[in-house]
C-alpha cells in the first residue's frame, strides 16, 4: 500500500520562508517565459536547472515545479489577448478566448482561464493520487496497438472540429497529415518530401509550425486590418469580469471533468503530448455541447475544455515518469532530468524508498499551478488594457518576439523561414474558411499514428490481427466507429431538417 503520511510533511515545507519564496520566484520566471511566444516554460526549466546543483532535492523541486506550474497560464495570456500562443499547448485557447477579447470580454475570458486551470490541475492531482498504488499495471495496459487506436480516434476528431464544414475540415486535416510525413523515416529508411534539403530530414519543427500558423498569421491579419485589437468599451471589465468568468466554469462540470480526464489520460499514456490532448479535448467538447455553433466564436465551453486538459495533463505526466522512469511527454522528460540531476533514480524503488520526494513532486506541481495562476491573474487586468493599442505598434513587437523565440529553440535560421512560410499558410487557410484546428490535429496525430502503426506491425510480424488482440484495442476501435457513425447521422439529420424547411407544406 502506498504511504500517504509524507504528504503532511510536504505541505509543512511551505511554512519555510525559503521554500515558499523559491516557489513564488519559480512562478514569476515561469510566467515570464510562458508569455514570450515560442520560448515556453520548458526552456526556463532547462536554463535554471543547473542553478539548483547542491540544493536539497525537495527544495529544488518546489522551485522547478514553480516554473512548470505557472508557464501554461503564462502562455495562455497572449493567446487570449492577442491571438499569439506563448507555447504550442496554448494554441487551442485562441479559438474561443480571442473572439471573447474581440467582443470586449477579455477579463471574462481570463476569469474562465484561471478557474479552469486551477480545477483542471486539481482533478488531475486527485486522479494521480488515486492511481499511484496501481500505476504500473495501468500504464502497461497500453502497448503500440492500443496507442495506434488512440491516435486514430484522435484523428477522427477532425470530423468534430470542422466547425460545420466537414469537407473543408477533412481537407485541412489531410494536408496536416501530409506535412507530418516530411522528413527521414527511420522505419522504411527513405527521405520523404525533403526537396533535397538536409534541414527537412528532421521534419517540420513543431514550434516553427505553431508560431507560423498562429503568431505570424495573426501579424499578417493585423497589418491588413488597421483597427485596435479589441473594443474595450463593452463587455465585462476589471474584477467583475474575472469573477463572472470564474463562476461560469463552475456551471460546466461536464466539460470540466471530461476534459480533465482526457488530459490526465494523455499524460499517463506516453507519446500523446499536451498539445494533442488539448486539441482532442476541444473537439470532444464540441461533440458534447448543445452550443456547437458558438465554438470558434467565443464559446466559454471551448476555453474550459482547452485549459482544463492542459493542466490535468501536467499532473498525469507524473505517473509514467515516477512509476517507470519513462518520459511520457516533454514535461515528464524535464521532471526525470531534475530527479537524475539530484541523484534520484525514478521508478518503482523511488515510490517505495523515497515517498517524500514523490509527494513533493505531486503537491508542489499542484500548488504551483494554483499560485502561478493567481499570480498571473494580477497581471491579467493590466495586460487586458494592451488590447486598445493600435496594431501598427503591436504587430512589429509580436513579429520580432515570435521569430526570436523560434530561433532560440535551436539557433537555426531556417526555423525562422519555416515559421514565415506557415504564417502565410495559416493566413490563407483562415481567409479560405479552412479550420486551422483540423490542420493541427492532422499534423500532430499523423506522426503518432504512423509510429505506432509500424511498431505494431513489427510486433505482429505483419499480421493485422495485432490491432484487435486486446480488449482495450477493441474498445477504442468501437468508440472510434461510434464517433464516425454519430457524425454521419448528425449530418443526415441536419440535411433532413434543412430539406423539411425548404419544402413548402
Amino acid at each position: 500500500m502506498f504511504d500517504l503520511s509524507p504528504i503532511w510533511g510536504t505541505l509543512g515545507q511551505l511554512a519555510r520562508p525559503e521554500v515558499f519564496g523559491l516557489m513564488l520566484l519559480g512562478n514569476v520566471i515561469g510566467l515570464v517565459f510562458g508569455v514570450l511566444p515560442g520560448v515556453g516554460g520548458g526552456n526556463a526549466f532547462i536554463l535554471f536547472l543547473p542553478l539548483t546543483f547542491g540544493w536539497d532535492p525537495e527544495v529544488a523541486i518546489w522551485f522547478l515545479m514553480g516554473m512548470q506550474g505557472a508557464s501554461s497560464f503564462g502562455g495562455s495570456l497572449p493567446a487570449i489577448l492577442i491571438k499569439v500562443p506563448g507555447d504550442t499547448v496554448n494554441a487551442v485557447a485562441i479559438f474561443d478566448g480571442y473572439p471573447m477579447t474581440r467582443r470586449g470580454e477579455a477579463t471574462r475570458a481570463l476569469g474562465i482561464d484561471v478557474m479552469s486551470n486551477i480545477l483542471g490541475a486539481t482533478i488531475g492531482a486527485i486522479v494521480v493520487i488515486a492511481l499511484l498504488p496501481v500505476m504500473r499495471s495501468a500504464v502497461l495496459l497500453f502497448g503500440p496497438p492500443e496507442l495506434f487506436w488512440v491516435a486514430i480516434m484522435g484523428l477522427f476528431t477532425i470530423a468534430l472540429a470542422s466547425g460545420g464544414n466537414f469537407l473543408k475540415g477533412l481537407a485541412g486535416g489531410a494536408v496536416g497529415i501530409l506535412f507530418s510525413l516530411i522528413g527521414y523515416s527511420s522505419v522504411i529508411g527513405v527521405q520523404r518530401f525533403t526537396l533535397g534539403r538536409d534541414y527537412l530530414w528532421d521534419g517540420v519543427q513543431l514550434i516553427s509550425l505553431f508560431i507560423g500558423l498562429f503568431a505570424i498569421a495573426q501579424v499578417i491579419e493585423f497589418c491588413t486590418a488597421e483597427v485596435p485589437i479589441a473594443r474595450l468599451t463593452t463587455g465585462f471589465k476589471g474584477f467583475e469580469g474575472l469573477k463572472r468568468g470564474a463562476i461560469e466554469v463552475l456551471g460546466m462540470p461536464g466539460h470540466l471533468i471530461r476534459s480533465s480526464a482526457i488530459g490526465t489520460l494523455a499524460g499517463i499514456i506516453p507519446g500523446i503530448g499536451a498539445t494533442a490532448s488539448a486539441f482532442i479535448s476541444y473537439s470532444v467538447a464540441i461533440q458534447f455541447s448543445k452550443k456547437k455553433h458558438l465554438f470558434h466564436h467565443g464559446n466559454p465551453e471551448g476555453l474550459v475544455a482547452a485549459n482544463a486538459s492542459i493542466n490535468a495533463k501536467e499532473m498525469g505526466s507524473l505517473i509514467p515518469a515516477l512509476g517507470f522512469g519513462i518520459p511520457g511527454s516533454v514535461e515528464g522528460a524535464l521532471i526525470l532530468a531534475a530527479l537524475l540531476f539530484h541523484g534520484l533514480q525514478p521508478g518503482p524503488f523511488l515510490l517505495r524508498d523515497q515517498p517524500g520526494i514523490v509527494w513533493a513532486l505531486i503537491v508542489s506541481l499542484w500548488i504551483s499551478n494554483v499560485f502561478g495562476t493567481l499570480l498571473g491573474l494580477f497581471w491579467a487586468n493590466w495586460l487586458s488594457r494592451l488590447m486598445a493599442i493600435r496594431v501598427v505598434y503591436m504587430a512589429p513587437v509580436i513579429l520580432v518576439s515570435s521569430l526570436m523565440g523560434v530561433y532560440l529553440v535551436r539557433n537555426n535560421i531556417w526555423d525562422i523561414f519555416t515559421a514565415i512560410f506557415f504564417g502565410m499558410v495559416g493566413y490563407a487557410l483562415n481567409k479560405a474558411g479552412f479550420p486551422v484546428v483540423t490542420f493541427v490535429i492532422g499534423f500532430l496525430l499523423g506522426q503518432i499514428a504512423e509510429k505506432y502503426y509500424f511498431q505494431s506491425t513489427q510486433i505482429g510480424l505483419g499480421d493485422p490481427a495485432i490491432f484487435f488482440d486486446s480488449g482495450i484495442s477493441k474498445s477504442i476501435a468501437a468508440i472510434t466507429l461510434l464517433m464516425v457513425l454519430g457524425v454521419i447521422w448528425s449530418g443526415v439529420r441536419s440535411k433532413r431538417a434543412v430539406t423539411a424547411v425548404e419544402v413548402p407544406s
